[in-house]
């Protein structure tokens, strides 16, 4: 419960769960359109999403922040190319392993078609073999019908026109002669007659039929002879093309045995190459760079990458808010879209290290020579005339004296006070009412340095002192509003020669600005606070405080 009311205090009165001063400004500050569009830009390439804010000004100064962020940016390149590196063996080995896999399928085709060719060839063997079967049987038919010539009927009919043509002529012959026959007379008497005339005229249409016949029977038994040469010499020809058929088809047997022969080396060959290949998918899956490693290497360096993005980018933020702070304006150097996702983050440091070349490029430029102005202002005149005891002007050290006794004392400064309570002495004033940027109106008023030496007759320099001085002012740097007064003269809460870390951290009130006297809107406050007051001797003899002042003016 006692936890639970000291957080709902903190929230209620303006305060962090631990209860730090919250710097809420009343209005955000006003979107840079570059970073509005830059952002619109790298949302639609598929960046990645707003960069974290830093609301604290760092401690460090920008030249050792820009530094830091550079060299997180040189390892964050390095970090991109071994991502590249691994994406690039990774794609490398899958492909290898996509190589080795199509080889292995496409060693089982090749055995598949050669295979398939062996049953071509089958089938084209079996198909000339019917084709030389066919040509074996013409040349055989048409060598039988050659070595024959003609057949017994054949033969016959030529014995039968022989024999006719024999027949004519003995029948022509005794025509011949019945009709000479016939010339003579057979009636023999009284007187002699019975002869006929015509016999002779008979006989000679007898011999010129005879003739004709003859003549007929042996053309036609000529052009029987002639037909039947003709017809040899076509089954001559009928039986050397089989015959020649028949040795085409032997060469094609031949020439197949041989493609055969060839096709078997070729699927020896394929199943060996099909080995092979799957010898080779098992090694490239097995083996221990596998695709799986460069998987892992991937997933387990993406991690680390962008957990190193981000704390480079969050130095780099930090670079620019010191940048900022130092140049007092709020232009963004960094946009949105540095990390890329789809792309494994490639390049982003690149982009850090060219937004930190910008940032240099803006701080050489932004560069001059500043006035550097000292001032030690007494507490005691700024006081004067200003604290009032019962109605009465008093000094800062019967102030001092009478707030420890109780008296309360009445301070005309707008911003000035002098309390007493718990046994801590708090004196508290403007730090327009130092009247430091009088000579500067025009200028730009930024502390540099503040020391503080306390005053009195018998305050030594060495003397232990338990103080410190504060501001009430929420931009400056983590731990840079406050300093503790160790001992009496010039004490600017630091450690005396320190070594390098003045030149690399914000001294304390560093930066604070310097309004002007007229200026009303500045509600700046200085407060110097000394704790167990009435145990401090040197609160009894002091007689003045001097505050010792750096500041610049741009």
């Amino acid at each position: 419960w006692e936890a639970l009311r000291i957080r709902l205090y903190n929230l209620r009165h303006n305060l962090t769960l631990d209860g730090q001063p919250l710097n809420l400004p009343l209005y955000a500050a006003p979107a840079d359109p570059k970073a509005l569009w830059a952002d619109a830009v790298a949302a639609e390439a598929g960046g990645a999403n707003a960069l974290p804010t830093i609301d604290n000004v760092p401690a460090l100064r920008f030249i050792p922040l820009m530094e830091g962020a550079r060299t997180m940016a040189s390892h964050l390149m390095l970090f991109g190319n071994a991502m590249r590196l691994i994406l690039e063996r990774q794609d490398a080995e899958g492909l290898l392993e996509l190589l080795s896999t199509q080889g292995v399928e496409l060693a089982a085709r090749s055995v598949e078609l050669q295979e398939q060719a062996l049953k071509e060839l089958d089938v084209e063997r079996k198909r000339i073999t019917v084709l030389m079967e066919v040509a074996r049987t013409r040349r055989d038919h048409y060598r039988s019908l050659y070595d024959e010539n003609m057949n017994t009927g054949e033969k016959l009919a030529l014995g039968f026109a022989q024999t006719r043509k024999a027949l004519t002529g003995v029948w022509g012959s005794l025509a011949v002669t019945a009709g000479l026959v016939n010339t003579f007379p057979n009636v023999f008497g009284t007187s002699n007659g019975g002869g006929r005339p015509s016999g002779p005229l008979q006989a000679a249409g007898t011999v010129a039929g005879l003739t004709m016949t003859g003549l007929e029977i042996a053309s036609e038994t000529i052009d029987k002879c002639e037909a039947y040469r003709r017809r040899r010499q076509d089954w001559e020809i009928q039986y050397k093309n089989a015959a020649g058929f028949m040795a085409a088809f032997q060469v094609q047997l031949e020439a197949l045995t041989a493609r055969e022969t060839s096709i078997n080396l070729q699927i020896a060959h394929a199943r060996s190459q099909e080995m092979n290949a799957q010898v080779q998918l098992a090694y490239h899956q097995g083996k221990a760079t596998a695709k799986a490693l460069y998987s892992w290497l991937r997933a387990r360096l993406a991690s680390i990458f962008y957990t190193y993005y981000d704390l480079t980018v969050t130095r780099c933020l930090m670079a620019q808010k010191a940048l900022q702070w130092e140049m007092g304006d709020n232009t963004r150097y960094l946009r949105t879209g540095t990390w890329n996702g789809a792309w494994s983050g490639l390049l982003c440091g690149e982009g850090l290290m060219l937004a930190l070349g910008q940032m240099e490029d803006a701080w050489v430029r932004w560069q001059k020579r500043e006035l550097e102005v000292t001032r030690d202002v007494s507490l005691a005149k700024v006081f004067d005339g200003k604290l009032l005891v019962d109605g009465e002007a008093v000094t800062l050290q019967d102030a001092i004296q009478s707030v420890q006794d109780g008296k309360e004392i009445d301070c005309t400064l707008p911003l000035g006070s002098l309390t007493f309570e718990s046994n801590k002495l708090s004196i508290q004033f403007g730090l327009k009412d130092l009247g430091l940027a009088q000579e500067f109106e025009d200028g730009i008023c930024r502390i540099r340095r503040i020391a503080v030496s306390l005053d009195g007759p018998h305050v030594e320099s060495s003397e232990q002192v338990r103080a410190r001085l504060m501001t009430n002012y929420l931009g400056l740097p983590s731990g840079c509003h406050q300093s503790v007064i160790s001992h009496a003269r010039k004490d600017d809460g630091l450690f005396p020669q320190e070594g390098g870390n003045a030149a690399t951290r914000w001294l304390p009130f560093e930066g604070l600005p310097i309004a002007s006297a007229n200026d009303e809107d500045d509600k700046t406050l200085l407060s110097l606070t000394f704790a167990d007051a009435k145990d401090q001797q040197v609160l009894k003899e002091l007689s003045d405080i001097t505050l010792h002042i750096q500041f610049t003016v741009r």
